[in-house]
């Protein structure tokens, strides 16, 4: 083999290996019996890598989907320049959304920040960037939501109850009358 081709061959195997540790599968557990909406959330710093999200949603890059009651969806973090650095939302069923940062570089999983007791679900559970939801609600005192008659769980979740950490700007409101809680 001439040398030339010899270092076609090794920088093809090394462009593998990078791409195989350019992304990190995760999972979101869904133990209850409610639907939970989750989402890419834009950020005010430029994101770094993809969010993807499996299973029910047909492998969708940077969008949102509705996590069934008793399912468990794959998500997938991709990197760009070896950093992710993303925004993920997790919404109840009584609309609350909790906004979590996932960053991580090289070849780990990216852990999602948090600031301590996260109520209805856990963060990082059981691995980073994993969500194991326990839960009808992020805040235990509200009353849960009826049932809903098509199995969803209860009512769709409504984008007026997020909480944004400090390095997200929420993006503007679906209605000018509402705005968005910090």
């Amino acid at each position: 083999m001439s040398p030339i081709m010899k270092t076609a061959v090794a920088l093809l195997a090394l462009a593998a290996a990078t791409q195989a540790q350019a992304a990190c599968e995760r999972h979101i557990y869904n133990n209850t019996d409610y639907a939970w909406f989750i989402e890419y959330v834009p950020g005010q710093t430029s994101p770094s890598g993809s969010l993807y999200f499996g299973d029910f949603c047909g492998d969708v890059e940077n969008g949102q989907c509705t996590l069934p009651p008793h399912s468990v969806m794959t998500i997938t973090y991709t990197t760009t320049a070896g950093m992710t650095a993303i925004n993920l939302g997790v919404r109840d069923p009584t609309g609350y959304e909790k906004i979590f940062y996932a960053y991580s570089t090289g070849s780990t999983c990216p852990a999602l920040q948090h600031d301590g007791n996260t109520g209805g679900a856990s963060v990082n559970d059981p691995a980073n960037g994993d969500v194991s939801i326990g839960s009808y609600a992020w805040d235990m005192s509200i009353a849960p939501p009826p049932p809903n008659p098509n199995g969803t769980g209860g009512p769709a979740p409504g984008p007026d109850q997020r909480m944004y950490p400090k390095d997200v700007a929420p993006p503007p409101p679906a209605d000018m009358g509402k705005v968005p809680q910090r």
